[in-house]
């Protein structure tokens, strides 16, 4: 953190790096009961946290919702992508996972997310905003609903000119930080306005970039290459049809955020720093 603050970003997302990787070293010395419970937060793989949405000790197998996509853990069973199933997971392949440690975690990738995006910022390079994207995510991949990673994505996908797509992430930063936060009311004018500008251009002249082309109809993700992945982000959108474009239902959200509607509140809960809460408890607060 000090050296975050004082802007030594490389050495302070170093710090952040390795801090993450203690981490994960104490996960695997945490002790482990026979069984798990409903809601138990538990890893089941490298960088992937869920909590047990069905548990069946009689049988010794759990049914999981991954705190990253807020979907039910899925695997494919059949030739075609919709022959899928809930995954059952025996006890030996999950570790619980102790609140504190789940928060510290989150709380770095979140960090290393600030981090890069100032460095990003600086240096306005399209390949620093892109790895600041990519740093969002992977908090994101640990909490789904982190109203600090989809700022902090949203104002990078905002320096990239990639309207569609930061329309998407920082809606659901909004809906998160309840309309109270400042910074993202004004990200979301932004892009409004800069949405407003390209309407003389082709539907298919945007998101050109590396996040362009069609969102998956699903969870309107330009990046997904799921056509039917169920993965819903935070937020309900509009479902896009085959003849249809999704910039026109994005921007009635966009536009029903009305500045009457985004009036910051002065309490302690006025910017995202306690926004993002996984169903295990409240995730930890970051710079």
């Amino acid at each position: 953190n000090d050296a975050l603050k004082g802007a030594d970003l490389p050495q302070a997302i170093q710090h952040y790096e390795a801090a993450i990787r203690l981490v994960d070293k104490a996960l695997g010395t945490v002790p482990q009961d026979d069984e798990l419970r409903n809601n138990d937060l538990v890893r089941y793989g490298e960088g992937q946290f869920a909590v047990v949405d069905t548990a069946y000790p009689q049988f010794e197998d759990y049914i999981l919702m991954d705190l990253g996509t807020r979907d039910l853990v899925k695997h494919k069973v059949g030739r075609h992508d919709f022959d899928m199933v809930s995954k059952r997971f025996l006890r030996k392949e999950l570790s619980a996972v102790p609140q504190d440690l789940f928060d510290l975690r989150l709380a770095c990738l979140q960090n290393i997310a600030l981090a890069s995006l100032k460095l990003a910022r600086g240096s306005r390079r399209e390949a620093d905003l892109e790895e600041a994207v990519k740093r969002a995510d992977d908090a994101l991949a640990m909490d789904g609903r982190s109203a600090k990673a989809l700022m902090r994505k949203g104002q990078a996908l905002v320096d990239l000119k990639e309207w569609d797509y930061a329309a998407k992430v920082l809606i659901a930063a909004a809906q998160e930080t309840k309309g109270k936060d400042p910074e993202v009311q004004r990200l979301l004018q932004d892009v409004l306005v800069a949405k407003g500008k390209g309407k003389g251009r082709s539907k298919g002249a945007a998101g050109k970039g590396p996040w362009g082309g069609p969102p998956c109809k699903s969870c309107r993700d330009p990046t997904c290459k799921v056509e039917n992945c169920r993965a819903r982000p935070v937020g309900t959108f509009a479902q896009v049809s085959d003849e249809g474009s999704s910039e026109d239902s994005d921007d009635e959200v966009l536009r029903s955020l009305k500045e009457s509607d985004w009036v910051p509140v002065e309490d302690a809960d006025s910017s995202s720093e306690q926004a993002s809460k996984p169903p295990a408890a409240a995730a930890a607060g970051a710079d």
